[in-house]
């Protein structure tokens, strides 16, 4: 189980369920842009067939979707809540990041 503000995922066997995942950045680009929020978005993957999760089968099995997507969110519900802010007044990231010295 992984879970932030802005999505997060939760695995269950062979199944996992990715929240706001590579799909959420794509269709929800302009709304977020534009409301500075977007939709939930859910991708199913069995990892037992595909592990490096390129098929989402969510609407192939939306009985297992929903089975991980209700114990995500309750599982999500109990988290505590990051204390990060965001990036800290003034911050600018460098041109290149490189490895510390």
């Amino acid at each position: 189980m992984n879970t932030t503000p802005a999505g997060g995922a939760i695995r269950v066997g062979d199944w996992k369920l990715v929240v706001n995942g590579r799909k959420h950045i794509i269709e929800d680009e302009v709304a977020t842009a534009e409301k500075g929020e977007g939709k939930q978005s859910f991708e199913l993957f069995n990892l037992a067939e595909d592990k490096s999760e390129k098929k989402d089968v969510s609407s192939s099995h939306p009985k297992k979707l929903k089975q991980l997507r209700e114990r995500y969110e309750v599982l999500a519900g109990q988290a505590v809540k990051p204390k990060s802010g965001g990036k800290p007044k003034g911050f600018k990231s460098p041109a290149v990041w490189g490895e510390g010295r």
